[in-house]
């Protein structure tokens, strides 16, 4: 089980209030099976790194990282010279990368320049490396801030640091890295977004995004649009995205969301191995009617949110 940020809300600057909240979450009952039957493995986000939307000026973010530590076992932190909670994590022909988009990150509402960094420079340096030196059929990129333009410019997210995503794209791109794909949460919503970097020469970045498992829905995201849609947003209630990896002749992945009565929600969504590579555009062939029609209204000049928000 993979636990993407936000996975307590203390909103703190005081880290046994952290540490409190954490204790707190792991004495509910209904918690108790799958923290006792499942591995899990965790990176942070804003409400449970300090402050909501905070950055590197987060003035206990050492005292943070010892508590995250206390509470989530997983295999690594950082490297022995760079700090954070980034990891890598390979799962039989799929490798995982972790991030840390907190403890490196410039404050959103800075100019998005070349400089401007979420993951600073060591990491992303680390990233590039692990992504050339993977095999693996399958590269999954683990944010805990949603990788398309949805919250728009200075929003707290990848679409405040353009410069930086793309730089990261364009090296996937440039380097022939195969079989990328994206996990992200933070937005209280069930989302399937995807940036089409098949129009600059790469293929098309899909974003699944789960979330919350357990905190309340938001309706923010009638003022988003991301670079295309492939689903409309599940917003009905709480969910949690099942991620499946089939091998074989045409390696393929499926991703679902599934709501608290373990109701598929929205989906299946597949992507086979195969269009993960440059050259290849596949969104068109996988984009559900509304959100299609949405776009089609705002390419027009219209506003996207203009037809029924729900199929």
């Amino acid at each position: 089980m993979f636990w993407i940020g936000d996975n307590v809300y203390s909103d703190a600057l005081d880290p046994d209030i952290i540490r409190e909240e954490m204790r707190r979450q792991r004495d509910i009952p209904a918690l108790q099976p799958i923290l006792h039957n499942v591995s899990h493995l965790a990176i942070w986000d804003d409400h449970d790194f300090g402050l909501n939307n905070h950055n590197r000026t987060n003035p206990i973010k050492h005292e943070a990282l010892e508590v995250f530590r206390e509470y989530w076992a997983n295999p690594s932190y950082g490297l022995p010279d760079v700090k954070g909670i980034f990891f890598k994590y390979t799962w039989g022909k799929v490798d995982f990368f972790f991030l840390d988009g907190r403890w490196y990150r410039d404050p959103d509402a800075d100019s998005d320049t070349p400089d401007k960094t979420m993951l600073g420079a060591e990491q992303f340096e680390w990233l590039k490396a692990e992504l050339e030196a993977s095999d693996a059929v399958f590269k999954v990129l683990v944010s805990g801030s949603g990788w398309s333009t949805s919250k728009g410019e200075g929003g707290d997210s990848w679409a405040a640091f353009l410069h930086e995503r793309n730089r990261l794209f364009d090296f996937i791109r440039d380097s022939e890295i195969t079989g990328i794909v994206m996990l992200s949460g933070d937005t209280h919503i069930g989302e399937l977004n995807v940036i089409p970097w098949s129009e600059k020469g790469g293929y098309d970045l899909y974003d699944m995004v789960s979330s919350p498992l357990a905190q309340v829905i938001h309706d923010g995201w009638l003022e988003r649009r991301p670079e295309r849609r492939i689903w409309p947003v599940y917003f009905q209630g709480s969910n949690f995205g099942l991620v499946e990896f089939f091998m074989g002749d045409d390696p393929r992945l499926v991703f679902q969301l599934i709501d608290i009565h373990g109701r598929r929600v929205r989906g299946p969504f597949k992507v086979h191995a195969s269009e993960l590579v440059n050259g290849v555009t596949s969104w068109p062939s996988k984009v559900t009617n509304l959100p299609r029609q949405r776009q089609e209204h705002y390419n027009a000049g219209e506003g996207y949110y203009e037809i029924p928000v729900e199929d």
